[in-house]
Order: structure tokens, then C-alpha cells, then sequence
């Protein structure tokens, strides 16, 4: 991989492709980007299990991130995405609403600094929010542009998104930390485990659950050493996405490319939207 620019999702998946097909996965083609991803390791029903008897690790390349920095940052968060507003270190799952009321997407947004955010989407769904998102920021009223200074990078390929969750996941995970401690659900922190610098995020979810965005080279000496202890067990997308339609709600609605529409107070009940009209959308769900 040339040292100036990111890599490709392909070269990306090919980091852990070989540790994979040790353990014999079976892959498929991701519709929406040129790679491969893990569908699954032997049969569903253990890989699920995984979940609530131990730690399940995933391999989550592919997932689509996107950062937004700047001064305008928090005003373009603010109406793009209309679940509760985050203090710095927050994360909740955040509805992204079109003018007409209909959900786009419902992104992992994190609050990772003063004039910075990142959002990450779990579902198939991540070109429609971030196109949507680069059409807010771009908005121009007459002379002005509300958003001017503010910068949406794409961030899916430059770390590697590790998902470790289950009873036995702290256990695994405070082997690795000897200065600080993992962030709670819904909270967000940089962290070194071991001497590899990543940021963690403790997913706001039922099961103890964290996301760790580590540097692609330090991928395979991770995937390695968490699969060293017994209680690990790797999963594919298929247990991943079963285990989040147990744990939300709302996630197998977003997993189609249907339109959905839903009144604003289910989605208040799912999180997914805050009370008041400063978000795009609100008035379309109000009425």
C-alpha cells in the first residue's frame, strides 16, 4: 500500500483475509464496495450464541465511517442527525431524517471532540446518509453558506473496525489496558491496548459491546492475540447482524434499501429522534 493515501477496501480486507481462511470462512461480495467480507465460520446458531456465552470478535472491514470536523461541525451535526445531542465522548445511534419525514439511515454517531464527530454505519444504508449528509453541508441560503469551514472525510478505510461483545468481553479487554479503562456504553475514548493507540466505543446496547477502530497495521497482531484466549469466538456478518436485530429494535427495518417511514413517536421510542424542530425533517414528522 503506497504510504500517501488510503488504502482500498479490497487491500484493506486482504490484511486479515489469510487469518480468515485459516478458520475456514465462507465469504461474499459486498454489493456496495469491491470486497470480501466474512458471512460466517460455521453454522449461525454458535456464532449467535457467542454473544451471550462468551466474546464474540468480529472483523468489521468495510464499515462505513465518515468524519466531521470544523467549527461548523456541531451545527451541521445538530440538523443532520436527529437523535440526542452528544457531549464530547458520547455515542448514540442517531436517525438521519430527509425533508419528507423518511428515515435514511440511523448511524453510530460519536462525538470524538470540541468541532469533531464520527459516524459509522452498521447497514447497507451508508451511501444514501453520507451522500445526504455532503448535501447539508454543501447548503447555500442566498449569499451565505451556514457550513463553510466544515470538512466530511472518509474514514472507512484508514482503521480497522474490530467489534469484541459478550459477557466474557471485559475480561478479555482489560488484559490489554494498563492505563485508563474501557468507556461504558455510549461513551467513546482513545485508548492503548497494549501499545497499539485505537479508539474504543462502548456500543449502546444490552450486551457488553465494544467497537475498537485500531491502525490497519496493527490488525493482525490483535485479531492473533484476542483469538488466543478460549473464551473468543469469531463470528461473520450473519451472527453481527443477528445479534443486532436482538439488541435494537429498529436495526432490521434499516438493513433494506426500502423507504421507511415511520411516525415520529415510534422513532422517539427507538431513540432514533429528539423532541423539537432543529433537526432536518422535524417538521415533515410532525405533521
Amino acid at each position: 500500500m503506497a504510504e500517501d493515501r488510503a488504502p482500498s477496501f479490497a487491500e484493506l480486507a486482504d490484511l486479515l483475509r489469510a487469518e480468515h481462511e485459516l478458520l475456514g470462512a465462507a465469504f461474499v461480495r459486498s454489493d456496495l464496495r469491491d470486497f470480501e467480507y466474512v458471512a460466517r465460520y460455521q453454522e449461525l446458531e454458535p456464532e449467535v450464541d457467542a454473544f451471550t456465552s462468551g466474546a464474540a470478535l468480529a472483523d468489521l472491514t468495510g464499515l462505513a465511517s465518515i468524519l466531521v470536523s470544523g467549527q461548523p461541525a456541531e451545527a451541521l451535526a445538530t440538523m443532520a442527525f436527529a437523535g440526542r445531542k452528544l457531549g464530547v465522548g458520547e455515542v448514540s445511534f442517531e436517525g438521519v431524517i430527509s425533508g419528507d419525514g423518511s428515515l435514511l439511515g440511523a448511524p453510530l454517531l460519536a462525538r470524538t471532540g470540541d468541532r469533531e464527530f464520527v459516524a459509522l454505519e452498521l447497514s447497507d444504508r451508508a451511501e444514501t446518509v453520507y451522500s445526504w449528509l455532503g448535501f447539508l453541508a454543501a447548503i447555500q441560503q442566498g449569499d451565505q453558506a451556514p457550513f463553510s469551514g466544515v470538512e466530511t472525510t472518509d474514514m472507512s478505510t484508514r482503521l480497522v473496525p474490530l467489534l469484541m461483545a459478550g459477557p466474557g468481553a471485559p475480561t478479555v479487554l482489560l488484559d490489554y489496558i494498563h492505563q485508563g479503562t474501557l468507556p461504558d456504553a455510549g461513551q467513546a475514548t482513545t485508548l492503548m491496548l497494549d501499545s497499539i493507540h485505537c479508539l474504543a466505543i462502548g456500543l449502546p446496547v444490552q450486551t457488553s459491546a465494544w467497537l475498537m477502530l485500531v491502525p490497519p497495521q496493527a490488525a493482525r497482531i490483535l485479531w492473533r492475540s484476542f483469538l488466543s484466549f478460549p473464551i473468543v469466538t469469531p463470528v461473520g456478518r450473519q451472527a453481527v447482524d443477528a445479534w443486532l436485530e436482538r439488541e435494537l429494535a429498529w436495526y432490521a427495518l434499516v438493513r433494506g434499501t426500502d423507504r421507511i417511514e415511520l411516525p415520529a413517536r415510534e422513532l422517539r421510542s427507538y431513540g432514533l429522534v429528539r423532541s423539537g424542530s432543529d433537526f432536518v425533517g422535524a417538521r415533515s414528522l410532525a405533521s
